[in-house]
């Protein structure tokens, strides 16, 4: 059975990565993270250290395929600590996050401040072969 959720505004947003924290315990998450500069500009770096402080402490690990811009070489610097790979792939100007862990597809566009959560085994392993696929095209960032 599919299950989805709708998340509207910022503060349902947060609401949205609190459950996926939540969903995320010894698992590996994946993220096509898209600009991480309209991620900050919604929702502040400080709250992304706190969640990503508390994920590391899940026995979770994750992989982040994002811009190649300030913000995300600041979040590749920081990979040790919280758990996690971050890369880049060039000319991939994606505007929106997709996260994927267990048997959820979480799409997320902070500038239209929404979020979807669809609980689908078919999506998420679909999902998980397109993030597989351009991982294998990635570029770590140092």
């Amino acid at each position: 059975k599919v299950n989805v959720r709708y998340y509207e505004g910022v503060q349902q947003i947060k609401e949205a990565f609190e459950d996926q924290l939540d969903a995320m315990k010894n698992t590996e998450g994946l993220s096509l993270a898209g600009s991480l500069e309209e991620v900050y500009a919604c929702i502040s770096e400080t709250y992304w250290a706190e969640w990503d402080a508390r994920f590391a402490k899940q026995n979770s690990f994750y992989r982040i395929l994002a811009h190649n811009t300030e913000a995300g070489q600041r979040t590749a610097a920081s990979d040790k600590q919280y758990k996690r790979e971050t890369r880049w792939i060039k000319d991939f100007p994606l505007r929106v996050n997709i996260e994927v862990f267990n048997d959820v597809v979480l799409i997320v566009s902070f500038g239209d401040e929404i979020a979807i959560w669809i609980e689908s085994k078919i999506l998420a392993d679909s999902q998980r072969m397109v993030f597989n696929s351009l991982w294998s095209l990635s570029k770590p960032f140092n």
